[in-house]
């Protein structure tokens, strides 16, 4: 089943509606206040990849990653009944 594009707010802003059996999730591009759920869902990847994890500054990197003056970071969520359910992270590079 493809995805579709529910709503265009700004450049960087889309949503896709993801029909998942009977749920409906969202996958969109994560906003400020979806960092602490971003942040735990860090924390329980770290536990099972059985990695250190260090909790130390994490939502001001992240914040300053994502959504500083000179984004580094890209990152897209998933939600399901206004809870994060997962995320993915990327960032743009390319060379000529």
């Amino acid at each position: 089943m493809a995805m579709r594009p529910m709503e265009r707010i700004h450049q960087k802003e889309f949503r896709w509606n993801v029909p998942v059996k009977y749920q409906e999730m969202e996958i969109r591009f994560a906003q400020k206040k979806d960092l602490p759920q971003i942040i735990a869902l860090c924390k329980e990847h770290a536990e099972y990849e059985k990695s250190k994890y260090d909790p130390e500054n994490k939502l001001d990197v992240l914040s300053n990653s994502i959504f500083g003056q000179n984004p580094v970071l890209n990152c897209l969520v998933v939600e399901n009944d206004d809870i994060i359910i997962g995320y993915a992270t990327f960032t743009k590079q390319f060379s000529t």
